[in-house]
């Protein structure tokens, strides 16, 4: 699972004196990951907080042959469909479900990027040609295994801004004076 962590040093030490009065935090480790499950979803309906990179214009040509034209890093939603919170007596996580490996490797690509080489499988194309009456005429061709150049870069939809660390903290502090 890819997870939010919260390293705020100020949240940390909140936290931590709390536990030291209480053993289990469980409703308070509730609301924060609610918070940080909004502030997921707020990134992908955003796009990202701030602005994630433009989609290359080969990218949008081939999503809009495809019939889709919808936000960044929702082509067909598995991703942000994957998004779960987890709570426990002491600690809130937001992440993706650790139940599907492609979704799981597209999470980290653009959580933090990826600039490489992958290959290519060995596949079969499928290509429409017109012939000398004009009649299309769909044909497959093989295509062998390739290695491909990728430059993707970073487009971190698990982040928190700092209205949500401040959110956080004020949960805290009204959780402190009951």
């Amino acid at each position: 699972m890819i997870r939010i962590e919260i390293t705020n040093e100020d949240i940390i030490a909140k936290l931590q004196a709390l536990q030291r009065r209480m053993s289990d935090l469980s409703p308070l480790m509730a609301q924060i990951a609610g918070i940080m499950m909004a502030s997921v979803e707020e990134n992908f309906a955003q796009e990202g907080r701030p602005k994630w990179a433009a989609l290359k214009p080969s990218t949008l040509a081939a999503r809009a042959k495809k019939g889709h034209t919808g936000l960044i890093l929702q082509d067909s939603g598995n991703l942000a469909k994957s998004m779960v919170r987890e709570f426990g007596k002491n600690y809130a996580a937001v992440g993706t479900n650790d139940k599907d490996d492609e979704v799981k490797k597209y999470a980290a690509v653009h959580q933090f990027g990826f600039q490489g080489s992958v290959t290519v499988k060995a596949h079969e194309r499928k290509t429409a040609v017109r012939d000398a009456k004009g009649k299309i005429a769909k044909r497959k061709s093989s295509v062998s295994s390739f290695t491909k150049n990728m430059n993707i870069p970073a487009r971190p939809f698990l982040t928190l801004t700092d209205k949500d660390v401040q959110k956080i903290i004020a949960a805290i502090e009204k959780y402190e004076a009951l």
